[in-house]
């Protein structure tokens, strides 16, 4: 249907497949299969957020399989209207929304069908976030943090608002520890580090940095 719904309904997959995870963000959702470690995609693709392949605008009132990964999913995540997900090999793929650069491919285009994400040193990522505009990952070994999409306020932890498009991941630095957790808000971002100390950056209107002020930072 492409109605609302004021109570739970069920989701219907293909061939009644059963799910690990799930993800969520502006009008379109994911899930990735229980023993396929396939991703699912349903709702808006005005932009390709879907990964199907179109941008076709129609509602997509039914989960579709993404194609092209080419091996199998470990996590997923979406941003407002692009979606980043984590493979097998510890790569990370794109698609969706790319005008603000948060697919990561070195463009600042959108893209329908997942591409490639190339990181410094080419990187091993062992979890992804998203949210707005912009995309996060943490490194296998390293555990540092890398950011990449829109920057406006700072969102990217780059010491800068800058607000161009950064196309390509680039290295948050500051932090003075491994980092064991991140996670992505509209324009901020929140990484929990090694001595379970937590820290913030990015939009600061709302207080949502939780530093006492209600100002943004870029750091």
């Amino acid at each position: 249907l492409t109605a609302s719904a004021p109570a739970p309904v069920n989701v219907v997959f293909p061939n009644n497949a059963f799910i690990r995870f799930v993800a969520a963000a502006g009008n379109h959702s994911l899930a990735i299969g229980v023993n396929s470690d396939v991703v699912y995609a349903w709702g808006a693709n005005d932009v390709g957020q879907l990964g199907l392949g179109t941008n076709k605008s129609a509602a997509y009132n039914s989960p579709e399989l993404v194609s092209g990964l080419g091996q199998a999913v470990r996590g997923v995540a979406a941003g407002s209207r692009h979606a980043v997900v984590k493979l097998a090999d510890d790569s990370v793929s794109c698609w969706g929304d790319g005008t603000s650069g948060q697919l990561g491919n070195g463009l600042t285009a959108s893209a329908p069908a997942p591409v490639n994400v190339v990181f410094p040193n080419n990187a091993f990522i062992r979890f992804v976030a998203a949210a707005g505009n912009h995309s996060l990952a943490i490194g296998v070994n390293s555990d540092v943090v890398y950011a990449w999409g829109a920057n406006d306020v700072g969102q990217l932890g780059l010491g800068t608002n800058k607000s161009a498009a950064y196309n390509s991941p680039e290295l948050v630095s500051g932090l003075g520890q491994a980092v064991r957790g991140v996670a992505a808000g509209s324009r901020h971002a929140v990484v929990k580090l090694a001595d379970d100390s937590v820290s913030c950056w990015g939009d600061g209107t709302s207080g949502q940095l939780g530093n006492g002020l209600t100002a943004s930072a870029p750091a």
